[in-house]
């Protein structure tokens, strides 16, 4: 009886603990892969979870403080300092050089060890994960396994360790990105390239399993591309088999699998789990890499699951016609939902690529009496739903997308309904569209119907921000019931205004009534002016715009981040009007900036936005449109150029040149990837802005970490660049120009 108990308790609670690790595990992974989203955008999309996700968020701020700054780390005792200024601290004989990452297991530094002269990864646990003394010891074990199994295609595991109470690994340094950051940034592979990364996760599962490891959690976030020629290295054998210990489903609430990925006997929680669940995890990589994206994706963990255990995936070709069959037959067999239906080891999954030979798909038993119950009841099926089709119901819309072909986004907006996995078109726009800027769903509130706002790239017939009704009932109801222009007819300075289109929007429940209010980004398309809108989703009008006089790319909206009921927007973009005109007058300020394009990060008070305003920089003094000026909450730039191509003046002459800028000397910067993080001492909210100073046009140029409070005072420092002249944060700050807090100017050196 104790055990049936405990075994309802645990189907009670299991429920909710499995989504909520979920959530908290596709948080941490997205953070990780660099991906725009903050803790107020968690809790906004899990309203039932809060309270459970707040505990867990502070537990991970706790652990994790600031996002594991190096400073904090120092600071909590965690590492040591180091007597070689070279370094950012010590850890036992590793001298620490900076942070790699971090996920559910833990922080990940990178290291450098002196006694044998070579720089490794260090992966520090999370003490969650060494409380349980079984799970410990089965971790020590598995971990020191590893750690004699030495292949290519494998993370060697060098040491286990433990200073202070802090157990950490450490690991082989792989340089290289993930495959999940690869497919994100290129989409589906090719076929031959997909074949030889496919054959080395295989090459490397063989030697594990021979080796009687099993991983457990493999995925495209723990597969490492190592060196020019970018070699599978597969990470964290060892970790997997720890969370298999009583610890694994209840670590205060968390579950730290990828449920993505999961096999259905690791779906079901079956204890008896051996190396054929690795294969059908690498099927699903397989998956990924041919058609961009995971065979189910679901909001909820337990819609997730249902579909892993009950829905068959569907053929790769019908997701993306060009995927190799031969590959795409692999994938599906290597995802049976029997294991016995899989390829029986690495090995004869290995054999069947190499030799590319046909692959038979094994029906299971299930599947054939699905089959057969199908076969009897489809005819009275159809003429039941043919009879009652009047009276169905319409499904309720959950989620919007961009329709995207081969590798492109396309005038389509695509919609999923009820607990459809898979997306089906909504709305196709005419070409003169160009492609969807953006589309979201948008639930007004009581007595209002939900709606589609989406925007197109170019006007279509003069329009660019269109809404439609969210039913399903007929295609009638997929066309726009209401179309806005987004073109002012101001006059520039040194431009010329011509169409207008869409960035991004975001819909969200800032004031804290029910209901969701809208904000966006409207851009011409060549050049200058920009606007940040509230629009009001009820009246479908704009009720707020603030121009700016450069170009914005990227909003978040932060409620209560300037106190109580005060939500903000955090945009971030480019000015090009610091530098001052190009007809320049005598009694002209000097500018502020030393380039022609600088970028710029703002807040704006959404409490203080009403009307029309022109968001004023003191050199926009007198040349603007006749629009009432106003300061923004904080507004501040890099005095750096944001590529390689825009020009350097001189602010004693005003001349123009070509900069002749070399990303590797640093003068080419640029914010990026805005979010809102915890940051002790932060003020009224408790949060900070956490941006990316970038050098050169990408994040792979390297760069850093800041958080700032809403008054812009650096409370946090991370180098993600491993350059000298880059690993302190004075290089940064130098460029880092604020020239409005709290909406008074506070103006800005050179």
């Amino acid at each position: 009886m104790a055990g049936d108990g405990r075994v309802q308790r645990q189907s009670v609670d299991g429920a909710l603990e499995a989504r909520v690790g979920q959530v908290l595990n596709d948080f941490l992974d997205r953070r990780e892969r660099g991906e725009q989203v903050s803790e107020a955008e968690l809790l906004a999309q899990h309203p039932d979870l809060t309270v459970d996700l707040r505990e867990h968020l502070d537990l991970l701020r706790d652990i994790e403080p600031t996002r594991h700054a190096l400073v904090e780390l120092l600071n909590r005792g965690i590492l040591a300092q180091s007597a070689d200024t070279r370094y950012q601290g010590r850890l036992g004989p590793y001298q620490v050089v900076g942070l790699l990452g971090r996920g559910g297991m833990g922080v990940v530094l990178k290291a450098y060890e002196e006694r044998l002269n070579r720089t490794v990864a260090l992966k520090l646990l999370r003490p969650e994960l060494t409380s349980d003394k079984t799970a410990l010891a089965r971790f020590e074990r598995e971990a020191k396994a590893a750690a004699g199994l030495q292949h290519p295609n494998i993370v060697a595991v060098h040491a286990i360790g433990e200073e202070n109470g802090t157990h950490f690994i450490v690991m082989e340094f792989v340089s290289g990105p993930t495959l999940a950051a690869l497919v994100r940034k290129e989409g589906p592979l090719p076929a031959e390239r997909v074949r030889v990364l496919f054959g080395q996760i295989l090459a490397g599962l063989k030697a594990a399993h021979d080796a009687g490891l099993v991983h457990r959690d493999i995925k495209s976030s723990n597969i490492l591309l190592h060196g020019p020629e970018q070699n599978v290295k597969i990470a964290d054998f060892g970790l997997a088999r720890m969370l298999s210990a009583e610890t694994r489903m209840t670590m205060n609430g968390s579950v730290f699998g990828t449920p993505t990925y999961m096999s259905p006997e690791q779906a079901r929680g079956d204890e008896n789990i051996d190396h054929r669940t690795d294969l059908y995890s690498a099927g699903v990589v397989l998956y990924e890499m041919l058609t961009g994206r995971v065979p189910f994706r679901a909001d909820a963990s337990s819609a997730l699951i249902h579909a892993i255990l009950n829905t068959e995936p569907p053929d790769p070709r019908a997701l993306r016609t060009s995927a190799d069959k031969h590959l795409s037959r692999l994938a599906l067999r290597l995802m049976a939902k029997e294991r016995g239906d899989r390829f029986s080891a690495a090995v004869d999954a290995l054999t069947a690529l190499e030799q590319g030979r046909g692959v038979r798909l094994r029906w299971s038993n299930r599947f054939r009496r699905r089959m057969l119950g199908a076969v009897c009841l489809v005819a009275s099926v159809t003429c039941l739903l043919w009879a009652a089709s009047s009276y169905l119901l319409p499904l309720k819309l959950t989620k919007v997308g961009v329709g995207i072909d081969n590798d492109k986004a396309t005038p389509r907006i695509e919609a999923r309904w009820g607990s459809n996995l898979e997306f089906e078109e909504f709305y196709t726009f005419p070409p003169a569209a160009g492609f969807v800027a953006s589309v979201e769903k948008v639930d007004p509130g009581p007595g209002y119907e939900t709606i589609v706002l989406a925007s197109t790239h170019a006007p279509v017939d003069g329009k660019s921000l269109f809404a439609f009704r969210a039913g399903r009932v007929s295609d009638e109801r997929h066309k726009p019931f209401w179309s806005e222009s987004l073109f002012r007819p101001f006059q520039w300075p040194d431009t010329t205004v011509t169409e207008f289109c869409t960035g991004p929007i975001l819909a969200s429940n800032y004031d804290g009534n029910a209901g969701e209010e809208v904000v966006l980004i409207a851009s011409d398309q060549n050049q200058y002016p920009s606007y940040i809108a509230l629009f009001d989703p009820r009246e479908l009008t704009i009720r707020a715009r603030y121009w700016h006089i450069g170009n914005l790319n990227e909003i978040v909206i932060a409620p209560d981040f300037l106190g109580p009921g005060r939500p903000a927007i955090i945009a971030l973009g480019i000015n090009n009007k610091l530098d001052g005109f190009l007809e320049q007058r005598a009694d002209d300020p000097r500018p502020l900036a030393s380039f022609d394009w600088v970028s710029v990060l703002m807040i704006l008070d959404i409490n203080e936005m009403k009307g029309e305003r022109l968001i004023n920089i003191p050199n926009a003094r007198g040349r603007m449109p006749d629009l009432p000026p106003v300061l923004p909450y904080a507004y501040a730039f890099l005095n750096a150029a944001p590529n390689k191509t825009v020009l350097y003046v001189d602010p004693m002459t005003r001349e123009s040149r070509d900069p002749n800028v070399d990303p590797e000397d640093g003068e080419v910067l640029c914010f990026a990837v805005p979010s809102i993080a915890s940051c002790s001492g932060s003020g009224p909210s408790g949060s900070c802005i956490q941006v990316s100073l970038h050098r050169g046009p990408a994040p792979t140029s390297g760069g850093a970490v800041l958080w700032l409070d809403s008054d812009f005072v650096v409370r946090g420092f991370d180098p993600l660049a491993s350059e000298r002249a880059f690993r302190t944060k004075e290089p940064w700050l130098e460029r880092f120009k604020p020239l409005v807090v709290q909406s008074k100017y506070v103006g800005s050196s050179q």
